[in-house]
């Protein structure tokens, strides 16, 4: 069973981190804790249904990973 890791005031989705190497780490729209998306991979359409919007544009995900 996955548990909630962080207090229900928190806002999701939210991206935690995004390593050199694309991994994301990120709260779901559920506040479950994933890793299972890659920046260099992702597409607007797999944002609006991981996170119901697009997050990150390509410009911030490069920013990001600088």
């Amino acid at each position: 069973m996955t548990k909630h890791l962080i207090k229900d005031s928190m806002s999701y989705p939210k991206i935690l981190n995004i390593d050199p190497k694309g991994n994301i780490t990120y709260l779901d729209k559920n506040g479950m804790l994933k890793f299972d998306l890659n920046s260099y991979q992702l597409t607007d359409e797999k944002q609006i249904e991981v996170f119901e919007k697009v997050i990150l544009d390509k410009i911030e995900m490069e920013k990001t990973i600088e």
